[in-house]
């Protein structure tokens, strides 16, 4: 930390002072599996939201603010990559839920009980496994 309080981070292309921790942190970023998006997405993911999501084959996280279960993760990663557009998960979990009832009857689960639509994935009972709409 500087002497103002504030960390510098190596947004420039400075050399980190760990570099391997450094990649591991952007790379997490990317997956949506830093504790600061665990944290916001926890704290958005409601009883009635959680219901409607399947965690499917993510893992729970373990980070310094807490552990995070599979669900969590799993909305984590695909708001994350599809879904900041809609602004919230409140708003993403709405839009799937719509598309899904507009279009999970063209769809036919696997061996898995996996649907696989155009614009999403959902388990037989129409919880949301991913949603790229």
């Amino acid at each position: 930390m500087s002497s103002t309080g504030y960390e510098h981070l190596p947004y420039n292309g400075e050399s980190a002072q760990d570099r391997l921790a450094y990649d591991r942190y952007l790379a997490d970023a990317r997956r949506g599996k830093t504790a600061l998006q665990l944290k916001a997405v926890a704290d958005q993911l409601t009883p009635d939201l959680r219901k409607n999501w399947a965690p499917r084959s993510f893992t729970g996280v373990s980070t310094s603010v807490g552990e995070f279960d599979a669900t969590v993760c799993n909305v984590s990663y695909h708001f994350h990559a599809h879904g900041q557009k809609y602004g919230s998960i409140r708003f993403y979990t709405e839009a799937a839920k719509r598309y899904f009832v507009q279009n999970g009857r063209r769809g036919v689960a696997d061996p898995k009980g996996v649907i696989r639509l155009e614009l999403g994935v959902f388990d037989r009972a129409g919880r949301i496994i991913t949603f790229f709409g």
